[in-house]
C-alpha cells in the first residue's frame, strides 16, 4: 500500500503520468521505511541513484523489491543495534544504487549486516519476503538477479528499462 501511496504522490507532482522520477520516489520510499522502522541514527542509508524515469509499470514492482530488501536489512541485518542503539562505533550501511546503461537498468541494493543464515536455499527460499523479491524480479520485472553474501548481502538485479520492448 505504501509503495502506491508514494507512486500517486510523485506521479501528482509529475509532469508525465506514464513515468516516475525513480530518484525523487527512491527517496521517498527508503525515507519513509527507515522512519517506520525507528532506525537508530547507527545506519546510514547511502542512496546513489542517476536522475532516471521508469515507466509506471516498471516503477512499482521496482519500489516493491525495494521496500522488501530495505525492509528485511532494517529488521534483520544489525542486531547489534537493537541491543544497543548508543554504539556509535559501528558503521552500519543499507546502500542502494540505480544507473541505467543502453536501457538496461541495474539496481544494486545491499547491506553490510549480519547476512542470510547458512540454512537459507537462496534456490527455491522458504521465506516469504526472499520469495517475493524472487518472484517479482523473475515474473514482473524480467530481471536478472543475484545475490551475494560475501559481506552482509547485495541483491544485483539487471532488467530493461522499458519491460514490454523485451522482445
Amino acid at each position: 500500500m505504501l509503495n502506491i501511496i508514494i507512486v500517486h504522490e510523485t506521479l501528482y507532482k509529475s509532469k508525465n503520468l506514464a513515468y516516475i522520477s525513480v530518484y525523487n520516489y527512491v527517496h521517498e520510499l527508503t525515507s519513509y521505511l527507515v522512519q517506520s522502522y525507528e532506525a537508530p541514527a547507527t545506519v546510514n542509508l547511502n542512496i546513489d541513484i542517476n536522475h532516471i524515469d521508469l515507466p509506471i509499470d516498471t516503477a512499482i514492482p521496482c519500489g516493491l523489491i525495494i521496500t522488501e530488501i530495505v525492509t528485511n536489512s532494517l529488521k534483520y541485518a544489525f542486531p547489534s543495534v537493537a541491543d544497543d542503539c548508543r554504539d556509535n562505533e559501528n558503521n552500519f550501511e543499507i546502500s542502494l544504487s540505480m544507473q541505467e546503461k543502453e536501457g538496461v537498468i541495474i539496481l544494486i541494493v545491499s547491506d553490510n549486516g549480519t547476512g542470510l543464515p547458512v540454512e537459507i536455499n537462496l534456490q527455491e527460499p522458504a521465506s516469504l519476503g526472499l520469495r517475493l523479491i524472487k518472484l517479482i524480479s523473475e515474473h514482473q520485472l524480467h530481471a536478472n538477479l543475484e545475490i551475494d553474501t560475501d559481506s552482509g548481502i547485495a541483491y544485483t538485479l539487471k532488467f530493461l528499462k522499458n519491460i514490454h520492448n523485451e522482445d
